[in-house]
């Protein structure tokens, strides 16, 4: 972008995480029923990706995978409070289907 339109990479960071943040505060979040949380290699590092498994939409990607890091984060989230309460369930890829 920067490129394209001949400002400073800075500069176009800058606008973007204004708007970032400016959209942020009128988007209204909804919970989804079923979280998944998965592992993605970006940018030679493991992260931890958020998404809303029914509408197949991501959520949230954060910088690390750590288990402390993702708890943290989950349990801070105001928006991932629910009523009812998220029906939490482990599954891995190896696990067969099922409830």
């Amino acid at each position: 972008m920067a490129a394209q339109t001949g400002l400073d990479e800075k500069t176009v960071r800058d606008i973007f995480n204004a708007r970032a943040e400016f959209l942020g505060r009128w988007h209204r979040f909804e919970t989804p029923r079923i979280l998944g949380i998965d592992e993605l290699y970006l940018n030679k590092r493991y992260r931890c990706i958020l998404t809303n498994i029914e509408e197949r939409t991501l959520l949230d990607l954060l910088a690390t995978r750590r288990q402390d890091v993702v708890t943290n984060y989950l349990m801070c989230q105001r928006r991932l409070k629910t009523d009812p309460p998220l029906d939490l369930k482990r599954r891995s890829k190896i696990d067969p289907p099922g409830p």
